[in-house]
Parts: C-alpha cells; sequence; structure tokens
C-alpha cells in the first residue's frame, strides 16, 4: 500500500522544488521517492494543486433495457440487450 502524505508536506516539496529547480535535491530534503515528487510535479501542474485525484467509479456502466429468456429448452442462458 503506498504511503500518505499530508498536503502541507506536498506544498513545501512543490515550493522547494520551484525554488531549486533540483527533484533529486528536493527528494532527498524531504526524505520521499523521487517518482513519488515526479507525481505530485504532474498533479501541480495538471491540476493547479497536488490533491489527489478522485477515483473513478468502477463496475458495470450499462443499462440493461430489455431481458427475455431465450426460448430453447434445456438451455439456461439469458438475452440481454445493452442500451
Amino acid at each position: 500500500m503506498p504511503n500518505l502524505y499530508d498536503q502541507d508536506l506536498r506544498k513545501r516539496a512543490i515550493a522547494y522544488w520551484q525554488e531549486t529547480n533540483n527533484k533529486s535535491k528536493t527528494a532527498r530534503t524531504f526524505g520521499i521517492c523521487r517518482n513519488t515528487l515526479d507525481s505530485w510535479i504532474d498533479l501541480y501542474q495538471e491540476q493547479g494543486n497536488t490533491q489527489p485525484k478522485k477515483a473513478q467509479p468502477t463496475g458495470v456502466k450499462h443499462i440493461i433495457i430489455r431481458y427475455s429468456p431465450m426460448s430453447r429448452p434445456n438451455n439456461h442462458k439469458i438475452k440481454i440487450e445493452l442500451g
């Protein structure tokens, strides 16, 4: 499971990176992985902040519009039309 970092640390790390323009030094100074800092920088450049993106809902996105059992004897399949 990934480490969770508070927003204050993220903001300070981004500010430090902007001052120094050195990702490796920033990561070492704040004790974070360089890949983590890269992710925060990407978020900052995309969104203007370092808030994690909201998770997209998962699951079936189809709506059943018609349901009818197939009319074959001894066959338990069903027919579903998706819209």
